[in-house]
């Protein structure tokens, strides 16, 4: 009888302490859905203000409306991308394996890199894409732009000046397989064992490259891998990276 009390209350304890992270999950998505909304709105109102440039200038040399017409046609793009989260973030996860769309693989690859390339030129880094032409896949597209977008930006971040990276996409009868190959220092190394856990975050101070860095990169692929009932691996040989994603057909 006191061993059944004794796991009662335990389960008991346990049970409360479950509710209290379904609680603090229920507010963080909350606190993220608002937070998104206000990051939308700097965003719009510099969309605005570069198109107000535009019409209200007539005397603009040909590099100023190009930088105008640039600025606006980013900000029209992130503004898209952030609505595309908010629509993830209202979705239950389980629904989410269910959404798909038809898209082409290598497109939507392509459209990411582009917005990597001023980074990848500043930090003399050489990039080697092994994949088809084109690639038209059924997958919820959202989940993978994110999942694309943060191995490119761990491989561009974390990745040693000067080095190459390897992009492998492509599809068989196994399923869809993503896999990002990349050197680093020893000290990234650290860093990116670190970001495959939320509660790892890096915590040190970071250099100028890495100030902006939420130190999570690594764990929101591994998450965004298991919600796509996708295989995530992470190796590390001597100073080469590999993160490799599977996606199973159905």
């Amino acid at each position: 009888q006191g061993k059944i009390q004794d796991v009662s209350k335990k389960h008991t304890a346990l049970e409360q302490a479950l509710q209290l992270e379904r609680e603090r999950l229920t507010n963080m998505m909350t606190i993220s859905r608002g937070a998104i909304h206000d990051l939308k709105s700097p965003i719009h109102q510099t969309m605005i203000e570069n198109d107000y440039f535009l019409q209200e200038q007539e005397n603009l040399s040909e590099e100023a409306k190009m930088v105008a017409e640039y600025n606006r046609n980013r900000m029209e793009k992130l503004i898209l991308e952030l609505n595309e989260v908010l629509s993830l973030l209202d979705t239950n996860p389980k629904a989410l394996v269910e959404i798909k769309n038809k898209f082409d693989a290598v497109e939507l690859f392509k459209e990411i890199k582009k917005s990597f390339s001023t980074y990848i030129d500043k930090r003399s880094m050489y990039f080697y894409a092994d994949m088809p032409e084109n690639l038209e896949v059924n997958l919820n597209k959202v989940c993978l732009h994110l999942l694309i977008h943060n191995m490119l930006s761990n491989a561009v971040k974390y990745g040693e000046e000067g080095t190459e990276i390897e992009f492998e996409l492509y599809e068989d009868q196994g399923g869809f397989y993503l896999k990002c190959i990349n050197q680093a220092t020893e000290i990234n190394i650290i860093r990116m064992k670190k970001s495959e856990d939320i509660f790892g975050a890096v915590s040190e101070e970071l250099d100028e490259d890495h100030e902006y860095s939420s130190g999570n990169g690594l764990h929101l692929i591994k998450e965004l891998a298991t919600i796509a009932n996708g295989i995530y691996e992470f190796e590390v040989t001597e100073n080469k990276v590999t993160v490799s994603i599977v996606i199973p057909k159905e």
